[in-house]
């Protein structure tokens, strides 16, 4: 560093002549970057937190109430699924019992992981024939898998496509056929999706919605602002075809790369310089550079501005500090809090075989099912969400509809959300006392039920009492016509 080689004014440097200065500079960095600007960025995510913990209506809530709020969520988050039902043509269900086989499944598994394993092992420099062996096993593994999306297929019709890791397998294989075609065609190599990558990708994205819509609003302000203040600077070192302001597009990928701390700096300086013979705002010149680029165009000889400091070190500060540490937290509190040591309120196994279970009154994983048939789900299901296996008759059934509190909808169905929601808020009753004081109305679904069917203003258990009550006036009135026959006789 030039400040350890400093020898006084006016004379020359010495190599090495002050070596004091490097603890300067080193308690520098250690006090102004790593703890200074990292003790801004956690004040930030603090108020971020508090301010979600706010926005977000918990923050009165107890401990035990914020758990029973996030177990609904998961509740709401499970759907119906369909069953898929043996084909009647006899190859098309041999293929289906050979898919749906766990040894056939972990077969690919397998596949998938070697494969994986594969594509990381390659390298530059490596020999001929390790690379012709790994080209000729991952040939392979693009025709199992691609096998094995014809079988499900075959196997399952049109319904393979309703699975969302079904169209992610196919989408995967559409890749690899892809590449293949482009190799054999161009000589080229196109390297195979990686499913590892993607699945982040797809499991992460939906979750940072929010934080990814802030920091694209963020690149578009200073991109615009950019384009303003710096379209007429003249090229010069760092700032060059690549790297301008000249135009939008332009502008939005300079600051994209000067995000991730690539010369940013360098940068700044170039655009608050200013070269001989520039002209502070050059006016419209068709023949000039930028304003219509063409080959043999006259270069830009706009001067730099000293906002270019204010520019860059507040766009350091707010997107590469604050924005990309704030994505970085979000990630990591994703991730503590889907390693909690806590214990849950219910296990995830329920959620499934409510799911399974209710598949067989509804095959067809519409969501609705009729009311009746609430008997039935309910003696399907073990306890502590169903009665099977359990002493169970007419008069506990009312008492349980009674509890449970199911919304009705037109022509006398019940929703797979609500009957869930209502059965674990019900068996958490059961287990922790102090959740029982929260309301049963408090909408935690993100929106109600989907689907055509209007709800009405009765519940399932008024209707399974209005049809007790209907039973017991038909059976008072039939007794009552054969007494009359009786006396006339």
């Amino acid at each position: 560093m030039a400040a350890i080689d400093s020898n006084g004014i006016g004379m020359q440097p010495i190599r090495d002549n002050n070596m004091m200065w490097a603890l300067f500079f080193v308690l520098f960095i250690m006090v102004g970057s790593f703890f200074v600007v990292n003790l801004f960025v956690g004040v930030i995510i603090d108020n971020f937190n508090r301010m979600k913990a706010a926005l977000g209506g918990d923050f009165m809530l107890t401990p035990e109430q914020k758990k029973w709020i996030e177990a609904q969520k998961a509740a709401s988050r499970v759907g119906p699924v369909r069953i898929l039902r043996p084909p009647r043509e006899k190859f098309r269900r041999i293929l289906f019992y050979l898919v749906k086989m766990q040894r056939f499944e972990w077969f690919i598994m397998i596949c998938i992981i070697v494969n994986t394993f594969l594509m990381a092992a390659q390298y530059f420099g490596q020999s001929t024939l390790q690379a012709y062996a790994i080209n000729i096993i991952n040939e392979i593994f693009a025709v199992i898998f691609t096998v094995e999306a014809l079988f499900k297929l075959t196997a399952f019709g049109w319904e393979y496509f309703e699975d969302q890791w079904n169209q992610f397998d196919f989408f995967v294989v559409l890749g690899t056929l892809l590449s293949v075609v482009v190799e054999l065609f161009t000589g080229a190599s196109v390297r195979s999706l990686a499913m590892l990558i993607l699945l982040t990708l797809y499991i992460a994205l939906p979750g940072l919605s929010n934080i990814t819509s802030i920091l694209f609003l963020m690149l578009f302000i200073y991109s615009t602002m950019g384009v303003q203040i710096f379209a007429k600077v003249a090229l010069s070192d760092n700032i060059d075809s690549h790297a301008n302001f000249q135009d939008f597009g332009n502008g939005f990928l300079f600051l994209l790369r000067a995000a991730t701390g690539e010369a940013w700096n360098s940068c700044m300086h170039d655009l608050a310089s200013s070269t001989a013979g520039c002209v502070d705002d050059p006016p419209y010149d068709p023949n000039m550079c930028g304003f219509n680029t063409f080959d043999g165009c006259v270069p830009l000889n706009g001067c730099g501005n000293p906002i270019a400091y204010a520019f860059f070190c507040t766009f350091t500060l707010l997107v590469t500090y604050v924005m990309l540490n704030l994505t970085i937290a979000v990630i990591l509190e994703g991730f503590s809090l889907s390693h909690e040591d806590e214990e849950p309120l219910f296990e995830p196994e329920i959620l499934d075989e409510f799911q399974t279970k209710w598949a067989d009154i509804d095959p067809k994983a519409t969501g609705f099912v009729k009311v009746d048939k609430m008997l039935l789900l309910v003696n399907l299901l073990r306890p502590p969400l169903g009665k099977h296996g359990v002493p169970f008759d007419m008069a506990h059934f009312f008492k349980y509809m009674c509890q449970l509190k199911v919304p009705l909808y037109e022509d006398e169905y019940v929703h797979f959300r609500d009957v869930l929601l209502a059965m674990t808020r019900e068996m958490v009753k059961l287990n922790a006392g102090t959740i029982s004081d929260m309301p049963a109305d408090q909408d935690v679904t993100n929106g109600g039920v989907p689907g055509a069917k209007r709800r009405i203003e009765f519940l399932a258990h008024q209707y399974f009492g209005a049809r007790r009550i209907q039973r017991q006036v038909a059976q008072w009135l039939r007794i009552k016509r054969q007494l009359e026959k009786k006396y006339m006789e």
